[in-house]
């Protein structure tokens, strides 16, 4: 079992690509890092959530009222909604995508129930933090990330102006 402060977790065609010309829904690939690590996100109000993705992610993370318990390979973040994930530093971030690495994951989900806010926030620190220096030097600010994020997600990604500064400090 890897620990993150108080996170902890312990040690598979996924649904096609949802164009979101109003708003996604399922569980589409929103970015794959330069290594291979394919990430996917969704709501599970929008018929998203890592359970239905055939095969399984390596490794699904989200707030732990919206994540469904049964599976080994769970992050559960005590995440409230519309707000941000609480006791998760820089660090957390730096210490998850060097674990994802180390452990040789290649698929991640990232979710909440709506799929926008909470989800946007894992998005986009996973993208940063799962990013090459190279890479980052395409988002200069908190803003240029997001709208990244938003780009190849969802427009509603990263709701509130909380969530904003988080991503901003993350």
């Amino acid at each position: 079992m890897m620990s993150y402060g108080r996170y902890s977790w312990s040690s598979q065609s996924y649904q096609s690509k949802s164009y979101h010309s109003e708003c996604h829904s399922g569980n589409p690939l929103v970015f794959t890092t330069h290594d291979g690590i394919e990430v996917y996100a969704g709501g599970s109000s929008r018929s998203g959530g890592w359970w239905k993705m055939n095969p399984l992610p390596d490794f699904a993370m989200g707030p732990d009222s919206e994540v469904r318990k049964g599976y080994s390979q769970l992050l559960e973040m005590d995440f409230p909604d519309y707000g941000v994930p609480r006791d998760c530093t820089v660090e957390f971030w730096v210490a998850l995508a060097a674990d994802l690495r180390e452990r040789g994951i290649k698929t991640v989900h990232a979710m909440c129930m709506g799929g926008h806010g909470r989800t946007g926030i894992q998005l986009a620190c996973l993208r940063w933090h799962l990013a090459t220096e190279e890479e980052r030097k395409a988002w200069p600010d908190a803003h240029t990330l997001i709208t990244h994020i938003r780009d190849n997600y969802c427009q509603k990604a990263v709701e509130a102006d909380k969530q904003q500064e988080y991503v901003a400090k993350m």
